[in-house]
């Protein structure tokens, strides 16, 4: 993914796959928003040079700032190397302005890479390929890469 065209502009979030499923319909996600607010499905396609795909679920572990392992035992011996380090992310982000153990920290900043392999699967970490949902980042969505678009309205008891 490129730099930003403009400064003070923010990337765009989208949906490349939900649950392995390429057409994706955030209809079903109405309920979760607020009742009568109007929303727009729009898709499209953009060069993929300039988008930046990443697996969904593991985004929680860059969020939450988790360590991402590569498999269960090495998430065994993450803990086992750092004992002494909290390991929930309110704790995690509680303590961050005091500063970490560095080699904790940039293990942790390291593992995130992991969220951009598409392709890796393992049991106990990530679901199988055919499954997983995508999402990409993008800065800027041009009207000649739109296909269609869909207004829907949120039904939810959010206010």
């Amino acid at each position: 993914m490129c730099s930003p065209p403009d400064q003070g502009i923010w990337p765009i979030w989208c949906y490349y796959k939900w649950n392995g499923n390429p057409k994706i319909d955030l209809r079903t996600w109405r309920s979760f928003l607020p009742k009568g607010d109007v929303y727009v499905r729009i898709e499209f396609h953009c060069p993929d040079k300039i988008v930046l795909l990443s697996d969904y679920e593991l985004w929680f572990c860059v969020l939450n700032h988790w360590y991402l392992p590569v498999s269960k035992s090495d998430g065994d011996d993450f803990k086992k190397e750092f004992p002494d380090q909290p390991f929930g992310a309110g704790e995690r982000w509680s303590s961050y302005a005091q500063g970490y153990e560095s080699a904790f920290h940039d293990k942790i900043v390291r593992s995130w890479n992991r969220i951009f392999q598409l392709d890796w699967e393992d049991e106990h970490i990530t679901g199988p390929i055919q499954q997983k949902s995508i999402i990409g980042w993008i800065w800027e969505i041009r009207y000649e890469w739109v296909k269609s678009h869909k207004l829907f309205f949120g039904n939810g008891k959010i206010s």
